[in-house]
């Protein structure tokens, strides 16, 4: 099957501030990409997004996963959380940025729910 793609690549960075805890993020943008413009059209995100806090020393690698890349389905995403100046990450993730996430901590075999983005109650911005 051959479909025509329109990719969109985001540049720049974006800050988020958290009013309890007291935090800001700095968070880079993952790229869009609309597939089948010609036919169905869908849209799906696709590249690596970093978000780092400069108070708490935390950040995180989050890489979107494209359905081309991963054949089975849509909205997957991989990433690592790393503690201020470590280079192993100490929680990986996985799973689907729509759906459910699910971490494990580095020397654990088990997988837990990191969160379930549904079950989520929407969060007016200021």
């Amino acid at each position: 099957m051959s479909y025509v793609t329109l990719g969109v690549h985001n540049i720049g960075q974006g800050l988020i501030r958290l009013d309890k805890p007291d935090e800001e993020y700095t968070v880079t943008y993952p790229s869009a990409y609309v597939r089948s413009i010609i036919s169905v059209p869908w849209i799906e995100l696709g590249g690596k997004v970093e978000i780092k806090c400069a108070k708490t020393g935390y950040s995180a690698e989050i890489e979107f996963l494209t359905k081309l890349k991963v054949i089975r389905a849509p909205n997957k995403i991989v990433g690592s959380i790393f503690r201020n100046g470590d280079k192993k990450p100490f929680i990986t993730l996985q799973g689907e940025w729509n759906s459910k996430i699910y971490a494990k901590r580095r020397g654990d075999s088990k997988e837990t729910l990191f969160t379930d983005v549904q079950r989520k109650p929407d969060v007016k911005k200021v």
